[in-house]
């Protein structure tokens, strides 16, 4: 496990990187509205102040002492909202910029920024965030459905129910927990899995949000796999949180649900940094009935293609499939298996969810959230 010594050092770094850029942000979008007003220098002082408290914003978002508390809560979701701002005005002035730029090269007239540019900037932005609020509160229902003839006698279907990234958190609670629980209710699940990411740290409503989930009934039972920010947020804490909220959080490991279907799992990556040490992923499928249907959780869409063969459906999330445009062309650069299902040869498939809740800012901007139905059906030879 990383030192204490070496852990701060890279808190330390990683928080020095972020305000660097976010104090960047600040003056560029200054510089612009120094252009487009004459301001009073009462009007200065309190952009000042703001602008000072914003420079804190990433450490309070990134809660390394787990606070959690109604001020935390409203800090974090006004930090966050006003980093989009920051990074989409950054983007939209830099096309600006290159625009006027061109206009004073070719046409060699003047062509300046000026107060009407930055209100339309302005409010295309704020129209942008609204509209990505509520983009990430509307889950659309995935559907898919997969033959096969591993399922046993007296089963037709099997209605499989998958949730991932819904990072409860300072900014998704309780409200955001009734949400998912009534489109899971409607759907009527025989089986319900996590694929990674269930909680950050600072979960605000948390005993309710267990509460919640651990009553939901479920035939099959609710299994659950590790995502990258169940390291980050200390892996006995989400270890608790999943196991109280009704889930069975397989590590490195599989089971054969009621002589019915195989759930598998192996923990991800990232818990490497913190210690752990990953088995071989064939080894995870050696206590399954391997005649059955197999479901391998893997928080990160990457296939092993030695374990290729010993899994039917492979069930995956962390992309968030960029979240908010035009993120998603650098996830697809990183992650080809981005969004979406996938075959991967002869029976075998890949699905991978956009996410059921946020990461960070509560947007989401041409990538909706997601909760995905997979009907497993069975396939009878023909006569």
């Amino acid at each position: 496990m990383p030192s204490g010594l070496s852990f701060i050092a890279i808190a330390l770094f990683v928080f020095l990187l972020i305000g660097t850029l976010i104090t960047l942000l600040h003056r560029y979008f200054y510089q612009k509205l120094l252009l487009s007003f004459s301001l009073h220098s009462t009007v200065r002082k309190i952009f000042f102040t703001f602008f000072g408290v914003m420079a804190f914003a990433p450490l309070i978002i990134m809660n390394p002492l787990d606070i959690k508390s109604g001020f935390m809560t409203m800090i974090s979701y006004i930090g966050y909202i006003w980093i989009i701002f920051l990074f989409l005005f950054f983007g939209l002035g830099l096309a600006v910029d290159a625009t006027l730029f061109l206009l004073k090269l070719f046409k060699r007239e003047k062509a300046q920024f000026t107060r009407t540019i930055f209100i339309i900037m302005a409010t295309v932005i704020t129209i942008i965030i609204i509209s990505g609020l509520y983009e990430a509160s509307d889950i659309k229902i995935e559907r898919i459905t997969i033959e096969t003839s591993k399922l046993p006698a007296g089963i037709d279907k099997i209605r499989v129910v998958q949730i991932s990234d819904v990072h409860f958190s300072q900014i998704l609670g309780l409200s955001h927990a009734q949400t998912i629980i009534n489109i899971i209710k409607e759907l009527k699940p025989d089986i319900l899995l996590s694929t990674g990411d269930f909680l950050d740290k600072g979960i605000r409503d948390e005993r309710e949000i267990t509460k919640l989930f651990r009553e939901l009934k479920v035939p099959l039972g609710k299994y659950a796999t590790t995502g990258n920010h169940e390291f980050f947020a200390g892996i006995k804490n989400s270890e608790k949180f999943i196991t109280d909220a009704g889930f069975v959080l397989l590590r490195n490991d599989g089971v054969t649900v009621q002589k019915t279907l195989n759930i598998t799992a192996i923990d991800d990556h990232t818990g490497t940094r913190f210690g752990e040490i990953l088995p071989d992923e064939k080894e995870v499928f050696k206590n399954i009935q391997r005649d059955r249907f197999t479901i391998h959780l893997k928080h990160q869409p990457r296939i092993n293609k030695k374990a290729l063969n010993l899994f039917d459906l492979q069930l995956s999330g962390h992309t968030h499939a960029g979240q908010i445009f035009p993120a998603n062309l650098l996830v697809k650069l990183l992650f080809p298996y981005n969004q979406g299902t996938f075959e991967l040869g002869r029976k075998k498939y890949l699905h991978v969810s956009r996410g059921t809740g946020t990461w960070g800012p509560p947007i989401r901007f041409f990538a909706p959230p997601e909760i995905t139905l997979i009907e497993i059906v069975k396939r009878y030879p023909k006569p």
